[in-house]
């Protein structure tokens, strides 16, 4: 794992992880919005079946409110904003200044009032994680903390994009950027079964890759 610790290694995976659920689920719910604006204002019901989550929502209205700034429901893109932005303050020695900040930022523009547009909070959440995924490209210069980060990204992806029924050639392209992230990391091929199966366009799902992980560093 090269000048990662067992500790560091898991916080930067879940790092990958937040920051990804943030962003991909900040971008379906941009698709979802757009459904119950044009038709469909209860759209939101289908949102919550396939993230896996009860309907507590009053109405689309309640939803948008709580799906996006409730930073207490798990569900919630504050919340994988929050647990993200802990992670990335506990690795601020491992992460460049700056691609820790964008997460703040993004935790930022996540007003809890809702005065803003919906549109424009997503808007700019999804530009503030997208300069974060740029930062951890360009400005992690060690590959290893670079490689546990993604391998959470994908590992986040294929869970969402399985769940949301996303499908080729999208679904196919996450599992293989996942094999090649486990890859990197898996200095002992603990994780080989589960990369090979990713590479051929298998089912694996997350609880196997979060074992496949924690394996890995034991």
């Amino acid at each position: 794992m090269g000048t990662v610790s067992i500790t560091q290694a898991e916080k930067l995976y879940w790092l990958g992880r937040y920051a990804e659920r943030a962003y991909t689920l900040t971008g379906l719910l941009a698709r979802y919005y757009d459904r119950m604006l044009d038709a469909d204002a209860d759209a939101y019901r289908e949102y919550c079946m396939r993230l896996g989550i009860p309907d507590i929502y009053r109405d689309k209205t309640d939803f948008l409110c709580r799906i996006l700034g409730d930073a207490g429901s798990q569900a919630s893109i504050a919340y994988a904003l929050g647990q993200a932005n802990i992670n990335a303050m506990l690795l601020r020695d491992r992460l460049a200044t700056e691609t820790a900040s964008y997460i703040q930022s993004a935790c930022n523009a996540v007003p809890q009032d809702f005065q803003e547009s919906v549109s424009i909070t997503l808007r700019n959440v999804t530009g503030l994680l997208l300069a974060f995924w740029g930062a951890v490209d360009d400005l992690i210069l060690a590959d290893d903390v670079r490689d546990f980060i993604k391998a959470g990204k994908y590992t986040e992806r294929v869970d969402l994009y399985t769940r949301f029924e996303l499908g080729e050639p999208s679904l196919g392209a996450a599992k293989r950027r996942l094999s090649r992230s486990l890859a990197h990391i898996d200095d002992a091929g603990v994780c080989k079964d589960l990369a090979d199966m990713l590479t051929e366009g298998r089912s694996v799902t997350t609880r196997q890759i979060d074992e496949g992980i924690i394996d890995m560093l034991q």
